[in-house]
């Protein structure tokens, strides 16, 4: 008896052991995330004196807290001054800003659910004025519920949150619906994506955007292109858009394009426009509080970088460029030919450092070239 005693005192001490160690397992946490910082060097007088600088950043810190092998949770920062690259708000030393918090489990090995805020776009430049900013459906984030499930992925959720005024926060009253689904075509026919989003609850409108992307890789050829449509209401007419992005790599030699035309929605006759135009992720000031939208995307403009690698180290690159950022008008700024010879290096993995100086030759006539110069560093982890 005294024996059966101690082996089940002894039973219960190893029950209890491993019990308090279960309760002392700490999750992991592991952090990822890029930096994009640069500054850029403006000359007036259509030569290259009088020169401004002013700096720019993007960063992205994703903190990732692992309970177990099918649960984490995520936990986003940013810190932006303005749109890299040469596009930054010169406030240089930018606050840390909470960007959103999300529970992803996977259920089982088909179906992963998620909680929190879900941040999501479709259709994404590769061009590098509009890196991490998407055309179909622009990056956006709604807290609330949704899943994966094969190719499919839907989201739901409250949406437009954030937003403040000279009085303070602005309540939401929107709810917003994400839908996409990846569809491979085969082992070299690459994938297309149907993807949209419809946002409920905006007073007097019934704000949609969506459309198709497609991405393939053939050999040294690589396309990703996009179409897509924008509606907000029955007072604008609807917008649309179109994106065509070929390249081509063989030995040292490269090439990429760009091809976009965007038919923004307004008013007819009017030059008022609908509020869900596509637009760049970040405003020009992204910071806490920043009330400023995203730039809107150019009506029109082509892209071609004929490059070529001197080492796994150095390459250079010669963007040529025509942009029209409105169709209907002549002289806008940014308007005519970019000549933008630009110095690549990659000191190691992950990391690039890119200098660059550039010339806008505008096709209004009596307007003076504008001259630009500029350095930009990127790494990721």
């Amino acid at each position: 008896m005294k024996n059966g005693i101690h082996n089940l005192m002894a039973a219960a001490g190893l029950l209890g052991a491993s019990l308090a160690a279960g309760q002392d397992a700490r999750p992991s946490v592991s952090f990822s995330g890029y930096v994009d910082a640069d500054f850029v060097t403006t000359f007036s007088g259509g030569g290259v004196q009088d020169p401004i600088h002013t700096t720019g950043l993007e960063i992205d810190l994703t903190t990732t807290v692992t309970f177990s092998r099918r649960l984490n949770a995520v936990i986003y920062t940013t810190m932006n001054d303005g749109i890299v690259p040469a596009q930054g708000a010169g406030k240089t030393w930018d606050d840390v800003n909470f960007d959103g918090a999300t529970l992803n489990w996977l259920y089982n090995d088909k179906l992963t659910i998620y909680a929190g805020d879900l941040i999501y776009g479709t259709g994404y430049f590769n061009y590098y004025g509009n890196k991490r900013s998407a055309v179909v459906v622009g990056e956006h984030a709604a807290r609330g519920a949704g899943f994966s499930y094969g190719g499919l992925t839907v989201t739901t959720g409250v949406s437009d949150l954030g937003a403040a005024d000279s009085t303070g926060p602005l309540l939401s009253r929107t709810w917003s619906t994400f839908l996409k689904y990846d569809l491979a075509l085969g082992a070299s026919g690459g994938t297309l994506t149907p993807s949209f989003k419809y946002t409920a609850g905006a007073a007097g409108a019934t704000p949609f955007v969506g459309g198709l992307s497609y991405d393939g890789k053939f050999g040294g050829l690589s396309l990703s292109t996009d179409v897509a449509v924008n509606y907000y209401s029955a007072s604008f007419d609807p917008g649309y858009l179109a994106l065509f992005e070929p390249s081509f790599a063989s030995g040292s030699f490269s090439i990429a394009a760009t091809v976009f035309y965007n038919k923004k929605g307004g008013q007819s006759g009017d030059t008022l426009l609908a509020p869900n135009n596509p637009s760049t992720t970040l405003g020009p000031d992204a910071g806490e509080g920043g009330l400023a939208r995203g730039k809107l995307f150019d009506d029109f403009f082509v892209y071609v970088e004929p490059g070529f690698s001197l080492s796994d180290t150095y390459a250079l690159g010669l963007p040529l460029e025509y942009h029209q950022p409105d169709l209907d008008a002549d002289g806008e700024p940014g308007e005519g030919i970019w000549v933008v010879p630009t110095f690549y290096v990659y000191p190691g993995p992950g990391v690039q450092w890119w200098l660059w100086a550039g010339v806008v030759i505008p096709t209004a006539s009596g307007l003076d070239p504008a001259y630009s110069a500029g350095s930009e560093i990127i790494f990721k982890f």
